[in-house]
């Protein structure tokens, strides 16, 4: 998923059963589409390290799109995205079997 942490709204989002960059990608590319920049705009993109966050082909479409890098190091320093997962692993998805979700 992908937050506008200003006005809390999920952007876009993509559900997919692998941690491939492939999917991070199309997940930027949706939310690009759906939420053009302006000409001078100051965003910035915030994640954990995880390699579908720090190849190549993820950043440079970040940087293609003049969108700020930004990584943290701890949990704790992406607090609205770990609370937001938990809550629908830990609350929504609990009553589901997430396994016949994704093919």
């Amino acid at each position: 998923m992908i937050m506008d942490l200003y006005s809390r709204r999920i952007i876009a989002y993509h559900l997919a059963d692998t941690l491939q960059a492939k999917h991070n990608i199309a997940l930027l590319r949706q939310a690009i589409k759906h939420r053009p920049l302006p000409q001078g705009h100051q965003l910035i993109h915030h994640s954990d390290k995880g390699s579908q966050y720090t190849c190549h082909a993820y950043t440079q479409l970040l940087k293609k799109h003049q969108i700020g890098i930004s990584m943290c190091n701890s949990v704790y320093e992406n607090t609205h995205m770990e609370r937001l997962n938990r809550i629908i692993k830990n609350d929504y998805l609990i009553h589901w079997n997430p396994t016949l979700l994704v093919n």
